[in-house]
């Protein structure tokens, strides 16, 4: 995987657009998406380093500043996300920022490499960290692009939605199709059973179209977002209950359906104490 990564960077690598806006911002975004991907011990682990470094540069090598306090103080007790700490030290710390940046961009480079989806978000870290002068350029404009930090943010709140709307599509009682052809019900033949593979596949096929993922939908847009870390858990719950609901809701309502079905056929179904 680490070769054919390698070889790819080396055959796409425009010096042009690596310096171009748009590279920055994808270059951003990504640097902040890889971040929240990490476990709050590993990134602590990175800023400490990169504090380590910095205090071995300073004049007093005994004593931590006021600046390393309060973040280890917002490393140990907040609750704000990785990307937003990354955020919140590039937009204030000048001295700070290229050293954290180095150590970041190393981990990065690696994770680019055997990334499993080698997108060309990935390709772009690598050929970045390729060349001192463009290290340098990104380095100095980290500052102008921490609000892709607030994008990675929106894009999480999408990717959620997605996800726990696309359980709906994965429940094969939210096809109408469902009540009518599967119930257990002797009197049919096995021509009427429709297998909920392809239940699933016209599940698929309709995707929003499908009356129950529009109603969850429309719930869930009634929430209000959140701003913060805390707030997303929040809100991750909230969402997580509105689709519960929603699936509980259909598979109950199906389950009458089928009932009432079965109470229908029941005058062609023999009778065990039939003569």
């Amino acid at each position: 995987m680490y070769a054919k990564n390698q070889e790819k960077v080396e055959q796409n690598s425009d010096d042009n657009y690596l310096y171009s806006n748009d590279s920055l911002v994808r270059f951003n975004r990504w640097m902040y998406k890889w971040v929240d991907s990490l476990k709050k011990q590993e990134f602590e682990k990175i800023i400490q380093k990169a504090l380590s470094e910095r205090q071995q540069g300073s004049w007093n090598l005994f004593s931590r500043d006021r600046y390393s306090e309060n973040l280890y103080q917002e490393l140990k007790y907040g609750n704000t996300s990785n990307s937003d700490i990354l955020a919140h030290i590039f937009k204030s710390s000048d001295s700070f920022k290229p050293i954290l940046f180095n150590i970041l961009l190393q981990r990065m480079i690696t994770a680019a490499y055997f990334s499993k989806n080698f997108d060309n978000d990935a390709e772009l870290v690598i050929q970045v960290s390729s060349d001192d002068a463009r290290i340098r350029y990104y380095s100095q404009l980290l500052s102008n692009y921490t609000k892709v930090n607030d994008q990675v943010f929106c894009n999480k709140i999408a990717e959620l939605q997605n996800s726990q709307l696309a359980r709906l599509i994965q429940t094969p009682e939210t096809n109408p199709l469902y009540s009518f052809f599967n119930y257990n019900n002797e009197s049919r033949k096995q021509a009427f059973y429709l297998p909920l593979d392809i239940v699933l596949l016209i599940n698929q096929h309709l995707g929003p179209n499908n009356i129950y993922y529009q109603e969850a939908k429309s719930l869930i847009q009634l929430e209000r977002w959140p701003t913060n870390e805390n707030e997303f858990q929040t809100y991750k719950v909230c969402i997580t209950a509105i689709v519960d609901e929603c699936i509980n809701k259909v598979i109950e309502l199906t389950r009458t359906k089928v009932n009432e079905t079965k109470k229908d056929a029941s005058p062609y179904v023999s009778s065990p104490c039939a003569p």
